[in-house]
Protein backbone atom coordinates (compact mmCIF):
# COMPACT_ATOMS: atom_id res chain seq x y z
CA UNK A 1 0.00 0.00 0.00
CA UNK A 2 1.20 3.65 -0.63
CA UNK A 3 -0.26 5.11 1.61
CA UNK A 4 -2.82 7.03 -0.27
CA UNK A 5 -5.70 7.38 1.40
CA UNK A 6 -8.89 5.06 -0.56
CA UNK A 7 -11.67 6.08 1.53
CA UNK A 8 -13.35 5.29 4.83
CA UNK A 9 -14.73 1.94 5.97
CA UNK A 10 -17.99 1.29 4.54
CA UNK A 11 -18.90 -0.17 7.77
CA UNK A 12 -18.52 0.24 11.08
CA UNK A 13 -15.14 -1.47 12.44
CA UNK A 14 -16.00 -5.63 12.67
CA UNK A 15 -16.43 -7.22 16.47
CA UNK A 16 -12.44 -9.10 15.64
CA UNK A 17 -11.30 -5.01 15.27
CA UNK A 18 -8.92 -4.05 17.67
CA UNK A 19 -7.82 -0.74 18.30
CA UNK A 20 -3.66 -0.83 18.83
CA UNK A 21 -3.01 1.98 21.48
CA UNK A 22 0.57 3.57 21.36
CA UNK A 23 1.54 5.97 23.99
CA UNK A 24 5.25 7.00 25.06
CA UNK A 25 6.74 6.53 28.82
CA UNK A 26 8.08 9.04 31.19
CA UNK A 27 11.77 8.50 29.85
CA UNK A 28 10.21 10.55 27.00
CA UNK A 29 9.14 13.14 28.85
CA UNK A 30 11.42 16.09 30.04
CA UNK A 31 11.05 19.88 30.90
CA UNK A 32 14.79 20.56 30.27
CA UNK A 33 14.18 22.48 27.11
CA UNK A 34 17.61 24.40 27.23
CA UNK A 35 18.87 26.64 24.22
CA UNK A 36 14.67 27.20 23.79
CA UNK A 37 13.22 25.58 20.13
CA UNK A 38 15.77 27.57 17.43
CA UNK A 39 13.92 25.14 14.62
CA UNK A 40 10.80 26.13 13.12
CA UNK A 41 9.97 22.54 11.81
CA UNK A 42 11.31 19.16 12.21
CA UNK A 43 10.54 15.88 10.23
CA UNK A 44 12.25 12.59 11.06
CA UNK A 45 10.73 10.10 9.16
CA UNK A 46 11.85 7.07 7.67
CA UNK A 47 11.43 6.15 4.37
CA UNK A 48 12.66 2.77 4.14
CA UNK A 49 14.31 2.74 0.18
CA UNK A 50 10.85 3.11 -0.64
CA UNK A 51 8.96 0.62 1.72
CA UNK A 52 6.99 4.05 2.91
CA UNK A 53 5.91 5.92 0.46
CA UNK A 54 3.35 7.68 2.15
CA UNK A 55 6.09 9.08 4.53
CA UNK A 56 8.14 9.54 1.86
CA UNK A 57 5.67 12.42 0.63
CA UNK A 58 4.51 13.79 3.60
CA UNK A 59 8.55 14.12 4.05
CA UNK A 60 9.38 15.55 0.62
CA UNK A 61 6.53 18.15 1.50
CA UNK A 62 7.83 19.28 4.89
CA UNK A 63 11.34 19.71 3.40
CA UNK A 64 9.91 21.75 0.50
CA UNK A 65 7.62 23.55 2.79
CA UNK A 66 10.24 25.46 4.78
CA UNK A 67 13.22 25.96 1.74
CA UNK A 68 9.69 27.94 0.47
CA UNK A 69 9.33 29.85 3.65
CA UNK A 70 13.17 30.10 4.56
CA UNK A 71 12.57 28.15 7.55
CA UNK A 72 14.93 26.64 9.95
CA UNK A 73 14.47 22.35 10.53
CA UNK A 74 15.77 19.12 10.21
CA UNK A 75 14.43 16.42 7.77
CA UNK A 76 15.29 12.81 7.31
CA UNK A 77 15.79 9.83 9.36
CA UNK A 78 18.15 10.37 12.64
CA UNK A 79 19.48 7.21 13.89
CA UNK A 80 18.82 3.99 13.10
CA UNK A 81 17.74 2.90 16.50
CA UNK A 82 14.51 1.29 17.33
CA UNK A 83 11.35 1.25 20.07
CA UNK A 84 13.67 -0.80 21.78
CA UNK A 85 16.58 2.15 23.00
CA UNK A 86 16.00 5.69 23.70
CA UNK A 87 18.06 7.74 21.22
CA UNK A 88 19.01 11.30 23.04
CA UNK A 89 20.34 12.76 19.53
CA UNK A 90 16.45 11.85 18.52
CA UNK A 91 15.36 12.96 21.65
CA UNK A 92 16.93 16.76 21.71
CA UNK A 93 16.66 16.92 18.28
CA UNK A 94 12.32 16.87 18.51
CA UNK A 95 12.44 19.32 21.48
CA UNK A 96 14.43 21.89 19.72
CA UNK A 97 11.22 21.95 17.07
CA UNK A 98 8.44 24.60 17.24
CA UNK A 99 6.52 22.06 14.92
CA UNK A 100 7.13 18.27 14.11
CA UNK A 101 5.57 17.04 11.23
CA UNK A 102 4.84 12.73 11.40
CA UNK A 103 2.02 10.67 9.31
CA UNK A 104 1.21 6.93 9.71
CA UNK A 105 2.53 4.09 7.46
CA UNK A 106 0.87 3.51 4.47
CA UNK A 107 -0.30 -0.04 6.31
CA UNK A 108 -1.13 0.35 9.02
CA UNK A 109 -3.15 3.21 11.78
CA UNK A 110 -0.89 4.45 14.73
CA UNK A 111 2.82 4.76 15.02
CA UNK A 112 5.04 5.71 17.79
CA UNK A 113 6.30 8.95 16.19
CA UNK A 114 2.99 10.74 16.93
CA UNK A 115 3.66 9.82 20.43
CA UNK A 116 6.70 10.82 20.55
CA UNK A 117 5.93 14.09 19.04
CA UNK A 118 3.56 14.98 21.32
CA UNK A 119 5.55 14.31 23.75
CA UNK A 120 8.35 16.68 22.59
CA UNK A 121 6.19 19.41 23.58
CA UNK A 122 6.33 20.91 20.06
CA UNK A 123 2.84 21.85 18.02
CA UNK A 124 2.14 18.45 15.74
CA UNK A 125 1.09 18.23 12.30
CA UNK A 126 0.19 15.00 11.22
CA UNK A 127 -2.22 12.84 8.77
CA UNK A 128 -5.58 12.04 10.24
CA UNK A 129 -6.46 8.97 12.06
CA UNK A 130 -9.05 6.92 10.52
CA UNK A 131 -9.02 3.85 12.76
CA UNK A 132 -11.60 3.54 15.26
CA UNK A 133 -13.95 5.70 12.92
CA UNK A 134 -17.11 5.70 12.61
CA UNK A 135 -17.47 5.60 16.26
CA UNK A 136 -15.20 8.77 16.98
CA UNK A 137 -11.84 10.54 16.07
CA UNK A 138 -9.63 11.02 18.91
CA UNK A 139 -6.68 12.03 16.85
CA UNK A 140 -5.02 15.38 17.46
CA UNK A 141 -4.14 17.62 14.40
Amino acid sequence: ADGAFAGLFEAPLGARTYALAYAVSDAYLSSDNEGGRPLDIVCTLRVGQGVYPARARVLAWARAYAERRNLTGYFGEVTTSTRTALSPQYLKLMRAARVVVTCNPGDWEGDFRTWEALASGAAVVRDRLYAPTPHGDFGVV
